[in-house]
């Protein structure tokens, strides 16, 4: 599997982990189905983490690949420093469930660039 169409495949199973915790967030709580999306999140966002360290590893030069690696993978964790302020604005204006649904949306950006991409 190339390395974008890994990427397309896992965003897609990422944004429906989201779905998943819609479905949670308007559901009565259930051992069986709140296991069972903890189970497919962990998978599916292991395997999007997968394909992003591979996609960041394609982008370093070989003689420069640790501290290339470093750099950009501190560049993508600021964004958990920006979304976590503004997710719970975002929660106590809108509700969990609105929440989710919000996620899902901003995500397919993401799915279309990497749809263009390999087009």
């Amino acid at each position: 599997m190339s390395l974008f169409k890994a990427l397309l495949i896992f965003g897609i199973l990422q944004t429906i982990s989201n779905f998943d915790d819609w479905f949670l967030a308007v559901n009565p709580a259930n051992i069986y189905t709140t296991s069972s999306v903890i189970f497919i999140e962990n998978i599916f966002s292991g395997m999007g983490t997968a394909a992003f360290v591979a996609l960041l590893m394609t982008l370093c030069n070989h003689s420069l690949s640790a501290t290339q690696f470093a750099l950009l993978s501190a560049l993508s964790a600021i964004r958990r420093v920006y979304v976590g302020p503004i997710a719970s604005v975002l929660v106590n204006k809108y509700d969990w469930p609105a929440f989710y649904l919000i996620s899902v949306v901003i995500s397919l950006p993401s799915i279309f660039l990497i749809l263009i991409w390999l087009c």
